[in-house]
């Protein structure tokens, strides 16, 4: 009877060096994706182009000019629009525009971004998936996971500064009961999804992690004011808060309230997670 190889046989030795590369290239290659998802800046929520220009559409097989309004773009009817896009993935001109406005209207849809959910790696793959579904339907962009990636990315911006922008307006807790909170949801949102998104502002985690946002968003303000001067913005932040000083001539509110609303406004757009 033949035996078989050994522990320590050159067979045996072959495969452990045979599987231990295969590790190491999946590790490699699993550390390659990560460096080029950081290196891709992310898209922006406002896009200059020129309302006259023409975009082109598949499907009809025409130029479209003029404003396109965004129902146009979720009745699309088989059309699609194509995307335009720099070296960097970033979508630009009247097609990008049209695109990362879509974007932040998926956002505010609660059959695909439902505000219960607490964070936007806890949504579940079958929103993600849908969304995505939602964009091949209506444009035409290159088909690599890098775009999709970034599309994902810009959803989840516009959904965390949707939420941020709801417990501003809504969650005052020091005048209304949580209970009539509850009771009162916000425009558009089911009392379902309103319920547990209340609950969890009011729990010690919400509590927690909202007292962490504001002190990070406070440490970057004094990081974008004394910095190095390659942070052009800084001046934009200055700039915004002693206008919003001379909007509020009564102080009602603090200098923090000032700075946070400024650098809000200035560098993300009022979209801050």
């Amino acid at each position: 009877m033949q035996a078989g190889p050994t522990k320590n046989s050159p067979t045996v030795n072959k495969d452990k060096e045979k599987h231990a590369c295969d590790e190491t290239t999946k590790e490699k290659s699993k550390i390659f994706k990560l460096r080029c998802r950081a290196l891709l800046p992310e898209w922006l929520s406002t896009i200059d182009y020129d309302d006259k220009e023409e975009v082109l559409t598949i499907d009809v097989e025409q130029l479209v000019s003029g404003h396109i309004l965004l129902i146009e773009v979720w009745n699309n009817n088989g059309v699609k629009y194509v995307g335009n896009f720099n070296e960097l993935c970033q979508p630009i001109r009247k097609g990008g525009h049209i695109l990362v406005q879509f974007l932040g209207s998926i956002a505010k849809e609660e059959n695909y971004c439902p505000l219960s959910e607490k964070t936007w790696h806890e949504l579940d793959q079958y929103f993600k998936g849908d969304i995505i579904k939602l964009i091949r339907d209506r444009f035409v962009i290159p088909n690599e996971e890098k775009y999709y990636t970034q599309a994902l990315q810009r959803v989840d911006e516009v959904w965390r500064g949707y939420k941020h922008d709801l417990k501003k307006r809504y969650f005052k807790p020091a005048e209304k009961s949580i209970r009539e909170i509850c009771d009162n949801p916000a425009n558009g949102v089911r009392k379902n999804n309103w319920v547990n998104l209340v609950k969890y502002w009011n729990s010690e985690k919400g509590k927690e992690l909202s007292k962490i946002g504001k002190e990070a968003r406070a440490s970057l303000i004094q990081i974008h004011y004394f910095g190095g001067t390659s942070f052009a913005n800084r001046q934009d932040v200055k700039a915004k808060a002693e206008s919003l000083k001379l909007v509020d001539p009564s102080g009602s509110k603090s200098r923090i309230d000032i700075e946070n609303e400024a650098f809000e406004a200035t560098l993300y757009a009022g979209q801050i997670p």
